[in-house]
């Protein structure tokens, strides 16, 4: 048996082998333009190649194609055909031919195609406006930056497969598609239509002609009668080019001022309870924003545009762009915050803030800004505070009233008056003597309690001194940075005894290795842009340099064995 078939195959294979004919056939010869027809090939055999399509790229779109194979065996006879169905879409209207294609050894004959300009309802496939494309701006005379709004809309009354909208592409513009399509219906001539609408917001960077090319729909259309018949019938349509006027900047605006075409532009400040509540050396954070109907982003100005200001060292974050959806279009905004430390006492002055802008709307110049305040800032926390210092009144001042003097003694008149009198005056010296020597023994006893004191203080000090220093040195081994920059005031006050030490920038000034080291500190706190990582063995060899005032020999008056 199995002989028998291997002599059957090699009977049959030179029939298999061999190729008949190559044949090609159009599914109407007269089409619309935007209408796309079927080329079918058909080769009865074995074709040595596929069909050889270069030929047709001339006059025709070739969508998309596929091939399929068929064998059958009959009364011993061995066939075998293989097809190709080619969807293409006329470049032209007018007479076409599509000319003969090679497979190999054989080729089909050339056939003809009609397209006319406009839809015939020999197709079958679609009544006349059927479908349609509309795009529409909502100015035709805009300013050259400024926002211009269009509309595309897809009006359909028969079901679409695999359709597809070709992009809006003008040259020297910003395009930013406004959100997703948006579906429903509508009633034309008496016609329900299903509509499909897009939006982009367009931003001419140049003056002149705006010119918008004609966009292109694909689809296939599925006939209303059966959801096989006509089915993959490809259709494309295009819509009318468009044109816009752009505008140079009017000759009114101020050559120094960003350009700022806008429908409306407002600038806020975002409070902080921070204020409340400010001290020096303390940092707050100030917050500004800008939004802009009409503009991206990208087109607001820089809003902190200063680099100092009197009272605060300042420290800039990296701005916050988005663009928002809006009612009428695009909304810029743009967030920037600085990080402020106050650095002296009292009321400071926070100088205002404006933006310049163009009012597309009613072509006028505006100004929107957020008005100068003075913020009040407290002493910081262990700060001494000047305070007037005793007056003790004079004589003449003083509101205490004169001693009297004592009344006469009453006494009688007789001739041992002249002892009495020596004796009053022996009492009196006794009891200033007296006074006179309490009055030292109290001030031995309060010289001896404040050595005492004295001491208890020196010992308390020292105590937290290596506290702080533990703590201080344990911060910066372990690269903490905020730790550091809380640790290093306190420790300075009880290293240097100076109460009024409460903020970094006191301790510039002692050497160098410590004002790099604070730089550094302060940079890496501070500075949005660096990058770099801080490590705190730099600002721990710095304060070991440091020399310890003598705190004894300052505050007994006494001089130093340097001296």
């Amino acid at each position: 048996m199995r002989y028998a078939m291997v002599v059957l195959c090699l009977c049959l294979l030179p029939q298999w082998a061999m190729a008949e004919s190559a044949t090609a056939s159009l599914d109407r010869s007269i089409t619309s333009w935007g209408e796309s027809v079927l080329l079918q090939i058909r080769v009865d055999g074995s074709a040595d190649k596929d069909p050889d399509l270069s030929v047709l790229k001339n006059d025709f779109d070739i969508l998309n194609q596929s091939q399929s194979s068929n064998y059958s065996l009959i009364n011993g006879h061995m066939s075998r055909s293989k097809s190709w169905t080619i969807n293409l879409m006329p470049k032209r209207k007018g007479n076409l031919v599509i000319p003969a294609i090679s497979l190999g050894n054989v080729s089909t004959q050339p056939l003809h195609l009609q397209v006319l300009a406009e839809q015939s309802s020999q197709s079958g496939l679609a009544e006349p406006k059927d479908i349609y494309l509309e795009v529409s701006a909502n100015s035709q005379d805009v300013y050259v930056q400024a926002e211009v709004l269009l509309t595309v809309k897809l009006f359909r009354a028969v079901n679409l497969v695999q359709a597809q909208l070709t992009e809006v592409d003008v040259p020297h513009a910003i395009i930013k598609k406004m959100g997703d399509d948006k579906n429903y219906e509508t009633v034309r001539d008496q016609r329900r239509f299903i509509v499909t609408e897009r939006r982009y917001a367009v931003f001419p960077e140049q003056s002149g002609v705006l010119h918008v090319p004609a966009l292109q729909f694909t689809g296939q259309v599925v006939s209303q009668r059966s959801m096989f018949n006509q089915a993959g019938r490809t259709l494309r349509i295009t819509s009318k080019p468009l044109d816009i006027m752009v505008e140079p900047t009017p000759k009114i605006w101020s050559q120094g001022q960003p350009w700022l075409p806008a429908k409306s532009v407002t600038i806020r400040e975002i409070p902080t309870d921070a204020e409340a509540h400010l001290k020096v050396g303390e940092p707050f954070t100030r917050t500004i924003e800008i939004r802009a109907e009409g503009l991206t982003a990208e087109q607001l100005p820089p809003i902190f545009t200063h680099s100092s200001l009197a009272g605060f060292k300042l420290y800039p974050d990296k701005p916050e762009l988005s663009t928002e959806l809006g009612e009428h279009g695009l909304v810029g905004i743009r967030r920037e915050k600085v990080a402020m430390i106050p650095t002296q006492a009292g009321d400071v002055s926070l100088p205002a803030i404006a933006i310049v802008w163009w009012n597309t709307a009613t072509q006028t110049v505006h100004k929107s800004e957020v008005l100068q305040r003075m913020i009040t800032v407290l002493p910081a926390d262990n700060q001494p505070v000047a305070t007037p210092s005793a007056v003790v009144p004079s004589l003449s001042q003083s509101t205490a009233k004169p001693a009297q003097s004592m009344p006469p003694i009453a006494a009688e008149q007789h001739d041992d008056g002249q002892v009495n009198l020596v004796l009053w005056q022996a009492l009196t010296a006794f009891f200033v003597i007296a006074w006179i020597m309490t009055l030292l023994l109290w001030w031995k006893s309060t010289a001896k309690s404040k050595q005492i004191v004295f001491d208890d203080e020196q010992v308390e000090s020292t105590v937290s001194l290596k506290v702080l220093r533990k703590q201080l040195e344990l911060a910066c081994k372990q690269n903490q940075a905020k730790q550091v920059e809380q640790l290093l005031p306190q420790w300075a006050r009880v290293f240097f005894d100076d109460a009024s030490i409460i903020y970094l920038g006191q301790l510039k000034g002692y050497t160098e290795d410590l004002d790099q080291a604070l730089l550094d500190l302060e940079a890496f706190l501070y500075d949005p842009e660096n990058t770099d990582a801080w490590h705190g063995d730099v600002m721990l060899r710095a304060i070991s340099q440091l020399r310890e005032p003598d705190k004894v020999s300052q505050q007994l008056g006494l001089k130093s064995l340097a001296e």
